[in-house]
């Protein structure tokens, strides 16, 4: 440490107190909101965020506009009141910490604000306070002191603790720019923070990015940000340096001008360089047209969840309008029973306040009734427990429809937040029995809403036995709509909903259906984040498909920021308030399907996955298609006369083709495409790639290009420059197109098109014909040499717990992995090493995977998946198959299977025979697979190291990468 602790905690008018550098941990510009805990004298029945938070709100008297609002609301002014707050986002900056410093307006109040940081091995301590009375802002600051004797630093943020006397009643303080001072790693002195503005760039118009640069030094700092923008296929589109200045513990503002954008989502980099000083930050624009308002009006609702209860005011209302810019048509709002009503007081004012903004908004709302029914109706107070005074639960749900029943807008209640795993603490009888009350009281005071079941998971290893099913069954007659909960892919999303449509036809039951929570991590890098938005438009427009009333997609915002050891990656914004790809493809999913009827899934489509739907008002069918084998790119043929419009995934417009009655539409990823009803009908290619082909990286593939003769005569083809070919009238001829794909192309699809031209006669039709290699790693034969995959970076990192006892990675002797793969007749041949300096192994086959184990999953080119896990020590090796197309083939494998440990590497080397992975062994098989390597040190399983996706955050063969046999 270069300062002395120092005992006292002083508050004052001066600039920063005795520290060489100062590291702001929260400035209140993300408009973000902490946790709040009442601790002592809160009045009772108010609860976060209607009454108690700490989040930003607009001051124009502050640099960069906000400030802090701590809201309290204290009982008794003759006794001290205390709340504490803490938010993740600002605990994760560590800092050899001396002191903490703020500002704060006690807008005439006298209390104290004390600090509880948390060492390098999980261990806390509280500062001394910081005391502040009077008006007008001024800086405060509280010591670290002897309080840190026995400590490691560097520390972090845990706990915010605010105390006052002498107030009762509503208040509030003006707190902002919460800083740690002491020594600062240079890799945090200098932050990058992008400035809050609209989540939408016009397309086709110059548009600006704003970030704010905060400096951590004393001195002043000379710097240039390199400004790097990239559209979806990664093309970069702009490299700009900036000259940047920073005073000591100065801030300012860089305006990047961008220049017109098509409709679109883009990445960006920024990275900060002055001297050994480094920062970086990685950014997204949105380019689209907002629906800025619903555009729907009728079942399926499409909706979202957002964490309005917990949100202060500003975030709140800035989320409304980041709703009604979507055309959000339902928000799910949740709500505990203690929170509204404690039997003495209630509270259903602060309730309100969030009803309100939905219904200011234009929206509908689901309340979510979960988690915490009110002490006075149980015999034994029991979080999460059932009621158990029927009468007094009675009188509870009384009080809570008749506050609904005041809101239109309110026209569905979910009863408990996944009630058949641990959110609920009971049987399933005990939960019916509410279910009727809950019903009853409906019936009475709010006949007009409709009830909606507990969100069950329908499938999950911690479920109670058949809750799910046997309370659809069970629970007959007293729920309108029948509630689920599926997160992940599409593949998991479908499983669950069509189990229980089964179980509702088997109960005879003829009710629709409702997803009031599914949603799929993004994660935190550009690629994850990319598929996030695909993942989102396949899981509604499937749902869209099916018998279902409402689907909301949890969540609106990233809110890791406010939980300690979370990954809640989940929303359509990131915790920094920017438009992931998800928002932008929602909102024109909204457009495309806003006011169709429930879709159909077509048969007979080919390659393609196509759903149709049909707009009566504007007589209309709007087919939305992508490839059934994710990473591939097809073409949609349609036969008929009339416009075609086509559109991607963020409402670009896709060109179109047309004529002589044939229309054709590349497809490499979600597309809608819209007709007159009855117009067009989907028909055989003129001209299509015939199938899927794949080869490795620097060589030249022949791809089969399939030509069929519309015309009634025959008709001469010609291929981009080749020789013209002539085909019989209403004959096809495969033509083969050498294609060569570059020596450093990555792993995926290459692109290509050629020019067809059929003349006949005096008739010529001309088309763009998109072609395809995928683009595998290379899976040489028999003794040939293997190449190798070599995860050693951070980027291929996942953590899994934020617990600071558990230190990150760091490096490639912490966790990596040299993987190759052969092909030996009809087996494939695994030599994977994996550093890692100590083997812990030990679960029972079925759980390998938390242990330092492998997975690793294969895809067919016609959908079989498997996922294995590896795992062994002491030369066995087991492999057990979690995932597979054949039933018979789930479990363990008797395979050739060896595990052993040469110093700190630990050596699988593994069989698998093709057959039962369902791949072919000829060569130029093409094949999808990814994996990753699970570490646990003995402190359960805390990382994986991944190659490609599709297997840690969820199960989706569409993240996998590709490979090829040679």
């Amino acid at each position: 440490m270069k300062h002395a602790w120092i005992p006292a905690a002083l508050c004052g008018l001066g600039l920063t107190l005795g520290a060489a550098e100062r590291l702001l941990i929260e400035d209140f510009s993300d408009v973000g909101t902490w946790r709040s805990n009442p601790v002592r004298n809160t009045t009772p029945g108010k609860w976060f965020g209607a009454d108690v938070y700490l989040g930003a709100t607009p001051d124009a008297s502050r640099d960069d506009g906000y400030a802090g609002k701590l809201l309290f609301h204290f009982a008794d002014a003759s006794k001290a009141g205390q709340v504490d707050f803490l938010r993740a986002k600002a605990g994760q900056p560590e800092v050899f910490a001396d002191g903490v410093e703020f500002d704060i307006n006690p807008r005439g109040i006298s209390g104290s604000l004390r600090f509880t940081l948390e060492d390098s091995q999980g261990k806390r301590f509280m500062t001394s306070p910081a005391e502040f009375s009077g008006e007008g802002w001024r800086r405060c600051r509280a010591e670290v002191g002897k309080a840190a004797e026995g400590f490691t630093g560097p520390f972090k943020l845990y706990k915010i603790h605010f105390e006052a006397k002498g107030v009762s009643g509503s208040n509030y303080v003006l707190v902002d720019d919460f800083a740690l001072t002491g020594d600062v790693s240079r890799r945090r002195t200098v932050s990058i923070r992008p400035v809050v503005s609209s989540l939408a760039t016009e397309p086709g118009k110059p548009g600006k990015a704003s970030y704010r640069f905060r400096s951590a030094s004393a001195k002043a700092l000379e710097g240039k940000v390199v400004y790097r923008l990239f559209d979806w296929d990664g093309k970069e589109l702009l490299n700009r340096s900036f000259p940047v200045s920073l005073k000591p513990y100065g801030s300012t503002v860089l305006d990047v001008a961008l220049p017109p954008l098509g409709i679109g989502s883009y990445n960006a980099s920024l990275e900060f360089t002055s001297g050994k000083i480094k920062s970086d930050y990685t950014d997204w624009i949105a380019v689209f047209h907002p629906n800025n308002g619903r555009k729907n009006d009728h079942p399926m609702w499409f909706g979202v969840q957002d964490t309005s209860i917990w949100n202060g005011e500003a975030e709140n209302e800035l989320h409304y309008e980041w709703m009604k810019m979507a055309g959000f048509d339902i928000e799910r709002l949740g709500i505990t029973g203690n929170r509204l009503d404690n039997g003495k007081t209630t509270n259903f004012e602060g309730y309100e306040k969030v009803l309100k903004g939905n219904r200011d908004a234009g929206m509908i709302a689901c309340a979510s009734y979960t988690e915490g029914v009110p002490d006075y109706t149980q015999e034994k107070p029991l979080w999460r427990g059932m009621p158990t005074k029927p009468d007094a639960f009675r009188g509870h749900m009384d009080k809570v429809f008749r506050c609904l029943a005041k809101y239109p807008n309110v026209q569905y209640l979910e009863f408990w937040n996944e009630p058949d795993i641990g959110f609920m603490v009971g049987t399933l009888d005990q939960y019916l029995d509410a279910l009727k009350i809950v019903r009853a009281s409906q019936q009475a005071n709010a006949p007009k809403l409709k009830i909606a079941t507990g969100g069950v998971t329908v499938i999950h290893p911690k479920e109670k036995k058949n809750f799910s099913r046997d309370m659809y069954w069970k629970g007959k007659g007293l729920y309108d709509v029948a509630c689920f909960h599926a997160h992940g892919s599409l593949r998991d999303y479908s499983e669950r909903q069509e189990l229980l449509e089964k179980w509702l036809e088997e109960g005879g039951i003829d009710l629709p259906v409702c997803n009031t929570e599914t949603g799929d991590r993004s994660g935190y890098t550009v690629d994850t984040i990319k598929r996030h938005a695909v993942t989102l438009v396949k899981k509604i427009v499937y749902a869209k498909s099916r018998n279902t009333e409402f689907y909301a997609w949890f969540t609106l915002q990233d809110y890791w920021d406010m939980d300690f050891e979370a990954d809640d990656s989940f929303g359509l914004v990131t915790s920094d308030n920017r438009p992931k790809p998800s928002f932008i493809a929602y909102n024109e999913l909204i457009r495309q399907l806003g006011n169709t009827g429930r879709g159909e899934l077509l048969s007979g489509t080919g390659a393609l996955e196509v759903y149709r739907f049909v707009n009566d008002r504007e007589k209309r069918e709007v087919l939305a298609i992508w490839p059934k084998v994710g990473g591939t790119r097809q073409v949609l043929p349609l036969e008929g006369e009339g416009e075609v419009k086509a559109a991607g995934l963020f409402g670009a417009v896709l060109p179109v083709e047309a004529g002589h009655g044939y229309a054709a539409i590349p497809v490499d990823g979600p597309v809608y495409v819209s007709y007159p009803q009855g117009a067009f009908r989907i028909a055989s290619a003129v001209a299509e790639q015939k199938q899927v082909t794949g080869t490795s990286a620097g060589r030249t593939v022949n791809l089969p290009l399939m030509v069929r003769n519309p015309f009634s005569v025959a008709a001469t083809v010609t291929v981009g420059g080749a020789s013209p070919i002539e085909v019989k009238a209403g004959e096809s001829r495969e033509i083969p197109v050498p294609v060569a794909v570059p020596a450093d192309q990555p792993n995926g699809i290459f692109s290509a098109e050629r020019t067809v031209v059929l003349t006949a006669g005096k008739e010529t039709l001309r088309l763009t014909v998109p072609l395809a290699v995928n683009v595998g790693y290379p899976v040489a034969a028999g003794t040939k040499a293997a190449a190798h995959i070599v995860l050693n970076t951070l980027d291929r990192v996942h953590e899994l717990s934020f617990d600071p006892a558990i230190p990150r990675w760091k490096g490639p002797e912490d966790l990596s992995c040299d993987f190759a793969m052969t092909r030996v007749g009809s087996d494939l041949k695994l030599n994977i090493r994996v550093a890692d300096d100590r083997h812990v192994m030990n679960a029972k086959p079925a759980e390998t995977w938390l242990d330092d184990s492998i997975q690793i999953g294969f895809q067919s080119l016609d959908g079989a998946f498997t996922e294995l896990a590896l795992a062994g020590r002491n030369g066995k090796g087991e492999v057990y198959a979690q995932i597979s197309p054949d039933p018979s083939l789930r479990g363990a494998w008797d395979v050739p299977a060896k595990v052993t440990r040469q110093g700190n590497v630990t050596v699988y080397d593994i069989t698998l025979p093709l057959a039962k992975l369902k791949i072919s062994d000829k060569p130029g098989t093409l094949f999808r697979f990814s994996f990753l390597v699970n570490e646990n040190d003995g402190q359960g399983r805390v990382r994986w190291i991944e190659w490609m996706g599709g297997i840690g955050r969820s199960k989706n063969p569409d993240e996998f990468g590709w490979g090829v046999m040679l």
